[in-house]
């Protein structure tokens, strides 16, 4: 389906996000990486675009790239601050870091 939307309208960023999602199902995340990559450059001023990076951290967290996965939800959630699964995911990588203090201070009431 996204496929026919990217023909229609190629910047269509509804349709990245979908077509990324499809590629991490896959685990298929070395090309989810690169469409996101492409995505999020060009439409970062997009309310997906936290969606995007989201996608992009998990899938650079499967291939172990834990840090770079760390910024891009940190990024999600400076686009979307209520992104619940971003912030999941950040903490959860600090968790494996070991850096509990900061995994739990996330959670705490501003």
């Amino acid at each position: 389906m996204y496929g026919t939307a990217l023909e229609i309208n190629p910047e269509l960023a509804e349709a990245h996000v979908e077509r990324c999602n499809a590629l991490f199902k896959e685990g298929r995340y070395k090309a989810a990486i690169q469409s996101m990559s492409a995505v999020a450059a060009a439409r970062s001023d997009l309310r997906s675009g936290g969606s995007l990076r989201r996608f992009m951290g998990t899938s650079l967290r499967e291939l172990g790239q834990v840090e770079e996965a760390t910024e891009h939800f940190r990024q999600a959630l400076q686009i979307e601050s209520h992104d619940d699964m971003a912030l999941d995911h950040l903490a959860f990588n600090h968790f494996r870091g070991k850096r509990y203090a900061q995994a739990l201070a996330l959670y705490e009431e501003p």
